[in-house]
């Protein structure tokens, strides 16, 4: 595979580990010291305990997520730009959140910014920016 595709690899395994509420596969996404930074520092995770502590959270908090809750993002249009052992990635996310409890599907639209490293393990997310870029809401639920 190229480096544009283990990098992208990356990015779609992110998107799996957080439809599968798995913390420990979306903190596996990014280096020990990597930064994840949501819609201007809100939840804001640091460091692999940070990221855990984050998505935590947010799957505890968040309304939209909470079980019995389901999402699916779809990620597409990634400009993957590598430098050596670095690169950067710009990620369109198409993201659906259909949660019981509040008797709605939610989608969103999302961009990714990613800094990433090449590390022992491979490509890992050294930061990434969050940013929800609008949303909507219709009736729905989780099946």
């Amino acid at each position: 595979m190229s480096q544009r595709d283990d990098i992208l690899d990356v990015i779609a395994t992110y998107a799996q580990a957080v439809d599968d509420h798995d913390v420990e596969r979306v903190v596996a996404c990014f280096t020990v010291d990597g930064r994840i930074d949501f819609e201007g520092g809100r939840s804001s995770g640091t460091g692999h305990d940070g990221i855990r502590a984050a998505f935590e959270a947010a799957f505890s908090a968040t309304p939209a997520l909470q079980e019995p809750a389901a999402s699916t993002h779809l990620m597409g249009n990634t400009l993957v730009r590598v430098d050596g052992d670095c690169a950067t990635a710009e990620t369109q996310c198409v993201a659906f959140l259909a949660s019981t409890a509040t008797g709605a599907v939610t989608t969103r639209g999302i961009r990714y910014s990613d800094q990433m490293v090449l590390t022992g393990d491979g490509w890992r997310i050294a930061h990434r920016i969050h940013r929800s870029l609008w949303s909507t809401e219709a009736p729905g639920a989780v099946h």
